[in-house]
């Protein structure tokens, strides 16, 4: 069956009718697996336990490497129709009629269905809950099982994050990802409600992006430095995209959009070499940790945007200008945030940008010298595309900063 999978004649049979084969092959797969220990006696086996791991497993790994999204939703219907197998045993029997043997518990099977799926230490599986179900209501650890890729959409945000953590591990190792990881981060960035989550999936991004850039610059140098980024590289064929769905993470996380910004025009001095506020102390909790990330990321995306088109031709880009104008407007907007972590975060991502002359600490100094600042004032100005982009709260902030930068 695994040269069957691995035959390049039979491609087109495999991935025929959007993956059927596969998803039925990975379904019948991992359910005849979990079946073997309901059938065969407890002696038979233990004698051949590891052979069964190996031959169901190795079918399982086929199937991933032919279509990995097809394989991981799969995987989450089979362990959906385990599911549904407990809890109506066939016939009308009781429940207990399908503990065919002792040592079918919720741990142990719980184990070795981790083992079948590629856990590393499925021992460490937490368990919730004391009963024999496997996947009663009140046990999320069997949702742990799934494909961090299909996990990542899980209601429980438990489940979510440690979804991050192990596609993290796997990234780490080399395992390859769906192409999509990239933008299925990035919504989770822009739309999860829980700080947790949206943080962790931001600094996973921010990391992988930021390894994108560098394998960017590398390229045009020449250098010979390529490490496979193929999950994030994707988020490169539609930068305007990109720049518009970051923007919306940093509008979702930002303490000025949300009206917890404690600044006012007589709370910011904008003169010497860094920004500084007249009150010593900033209100704690202002803003959440996400915010940082999409800030980074947000500056990723600009210089990844100055990668490919000189600044001169993205304002002529009827589709790039609005995206990149709304970027910096944002980060620029944040330079003057009443969290000192929040502007020094924002100020560091304009001054890192590939324009320009030497970056400037001052942000007097940066935004009326910045390449960028008269062409998005223009925008600002004359331009209904931005304001449809960016909040008017953003708008408010950048336009004070800017003209307060040009008086000075």
């Amino acid at each position: 069956l695994v040269d069957m999978i691995n035959e390049p004649s039979l491609a087109s049979l495999w991935n025929a009718n959007f993956g059927a084969l596969i998803a039925a092959v990975t379904v019948k797969a991992i359910t005849s697996y979990d079946n073997i220990y309901k059938t065969q006696t407890k002696w038979i086996i233990e004698s051949s336990s590891t052979v069964i791991l190996n031959r169901y497993k190795s079918i399982l790994e086929a199937l991933s490497l032919n279509s990995k999204s097809v394989h991981d939703l799969s995987v989450a219907f089979a362990l959906r129709k385990l599911t549904q197998n407990q809890s109506t045993p066939p016939n009308g029997g009781s429940s207990s009629d399908t503990k065919k043997n002792d040592d079918i518990t919720q741990q142990t099977r719980m184990e070795r269905l981790a083992s079948l799926l590629g856990h590393t230490n499925p021992t460490s599986l937490p368990t919730q809950s004391s009963s024999n179900e496997l996947f009663n209501h009140d046990n999320q650890s069997a949702a742990l099982l799934l494909p961090p890729r299909v996990a990542l959409e899980n209601a429980d945000a438990s489940v979510r994050l440690h979804a991050i953590t192990r596609l993290n591990k796997s990234i780490e190792d080399g395992v390859a990802q769906g192409i999509d990881l990239g933008r299925a981060l990035l919504r989770r960035l822009a739309t999860d409600d829980d700080v947790s989550v949206a943080n962790a999936a931001g600094t996973l991004l921010a990391s992988q992006l930021k390894g994108v850039l560098d394998q960017e610059k590398a390229m045009r140098n020449d250098d010979d430095r390529h490490v496979s980024l193929m999950a994030f590289e994707s988020l490169m064929t539609d930068l305007d995209s990109l720049a518009k769905e970051s923007l919306s993470a940093m509008v979702k996380w930002s303490p000025i959009t949300k009206g917890h910004d404690s600044w006012s025009p007589s709370s910011l001095v904008l003169k010497g070499n860094t920004t500084k506020h007249n009150s010593k102390k900033i209100s704690p909790g202002i803003a959440s940790p996400p915010i940082l990330m999409c800030l980074n990321i947000c500056g990723t995306v600009a210089k990844l945007m100055l990668e490919h088109e000189s600044i001169e031709d993205i304002f002529d880009d009827e589709i790039l200008k609005i995206p990149f104008a709304s970027l910096i407007l944002a980060l620029a907007a944040h330079v003057s945030s009443g969290d000192q972590d929040v502007s020094s975060t924002a100020l560091k991502e304009l001054q890192n940008l590939p324009i320009g002359d030497d970056a400037s600490n001052s942000v007097t100094n940066l935004i009326p010298t910045h390449p960028v600042d008269i062409n998005v004032l223009s925008l600002l100005m004359n331009s209904d595309a931005l304001s449809a982009n960016v909040p008017i709260s953003l708008r408010n902030r950048y336009l004070w900063l800017a003209l307060h930068a040009h008086s000075s």
